[in-house]
This record gives structure tokens, sequence and C-alpha cells, in this order.
């Protein structure tokens, strides 16, 4: 039986309806409350509780909050505790092939943080939301990607391809191009002109 980890970034905007208003003295009586190892490791009695949470579903989804170093350093630990329990692949918020190509940018697990910032750093222009690998881009993230890569889990994009991965994509369909001639290096060309144009006016 295969089973699923869906880094999910979710943001609610319709109200949430309830008999009586959520306090914190509510939210206190249903929370757990635990503090990673500086490895970025949950403690023993965390691993026995997550499990025991965890259960035998199939699929485990994880809200962000975004921008939140925090959350991926708690996912980088949290890989491990799925893994555990017999889960294969983790599916995230970004287009299916700017995954695959992050899943070859990991290959060699000890080159994965490097290689990403400089994905990023080639095609995200300094730009927190122009980068190829939207929810993928902090220096936490590049770690929780890493630890996804060492525990082998294949990955999935479940979302569009976003406009900061256009030239990462366009790049690799030229490579790719195994009868290159004048007319497609050309229209190549003019199509990275294009797409570099478009995310300056969006900028301003």
């Amino acid at each position: 039986m295969k089973y699923y980890f869906f880094l999910s970034f979710l943001l609610v905007t319709n109200p949430l309806w309830t008999q009586q208003p959520l306090t914190p003295q509510l939210l206190e009586e249903s929370a757990y409350r635990f503090t990673l190892t500086t490895e970025h490791r949950l403690k023993e009695p965390a691993k026995v509780e997550w499990k025991e949470l965890i259960g035998d579903t199939n699929y485990v989804g994880l809200a962000e909050i975004h921008n939140s170093a925090q959350l991926s350093l708690f996912t980088k630990a949290f890989l491990g505790i799925l893994k555990e329990k017999g889960f294969e692949h983790f599916a995230m918020e970004m287009g299916p092939n700017t995954a695959a190509i992050l899943q070859e940018r990991t290959m060699d697990d000890s080159l994965t943080e490097k290689h990403i910032q400089e994905l990023n750093r080639t095609y995200g222009k300094k730009s927190s939301t122009k980068t190829p690998f939207i929810f993928a881009n902090k220096v936490e993230d590049a770690a929780f990607i890493s630890e996804a890569a060492k525990l082998n889990y294949a990955f999935w994009g479940l979302d569009q391809e976003y406009a900061g991965s256009y030239e990462m994509l366009l790049d690799q369909i030229y490579q790719n191009e195994s009868e290159l001639n004048p007319s497609i290096t050309t229209a190549y060309k003019n199509a990275k002109k294009a797409i570099r144009k478009a995310i300056f006016k969006d900028k301003i």
C-alpha cells in the first residue's frame, strides 16, 4: 500500500462559523506542545505522539503559514516520521514540471541546497514572488527538500506552473530539443526576452 504526504499551502478566505467564539483557551485544550532538537529532529515523546496521530491513514496534509521558517524546519523533522510510517510520495504546491526539475536536482542529495539556491538566484532575480520554486525558496525550505531527497521521496507537483518558473521551464525545453536550428534558437531567445519583460512590468 502506498502512502502520500501533501505539503499543501492553504489560504482560507471563508469565515469559520462555530457555536461559540474560538478562544485561546479552547485551542489550548487540543494543543500539543513540542520542540525540535538543534538538528531539527523530533524528540522521542513527540515522535510517538505524531505516529499515533497519523495512525493508519494513507494521506497527511500540512497547511502552511506563508513564509514561516519554523514550519519548514518542522517539515524536515516530520518527513522522517512519515517515512517510518511507510510514506513514499511528497506532494508540493508547484507545477509538475517544476517538481520534476527539483527531483532531478536532488539526485546528489549532498548538493540539493546548493542547487536550489543556484536556480533561485538564476531565475528569481532577488524577488520573493518571482522564484521558480515559489514555496521552496528559503534556506529552511532547501533543508526539507534535501531531507526528502535523502529519504528517497518521489516528488509530486500538484499545482499550476508559477510565473517565476517560466524561464527555467523554457530553458529546459530548449536544452532537451534534439534538432536545434536557427529558427528554434531565435524563437527561444525571443521567448526569454518576453518572459523577462513581463516579469519586470509585473514587479513595477
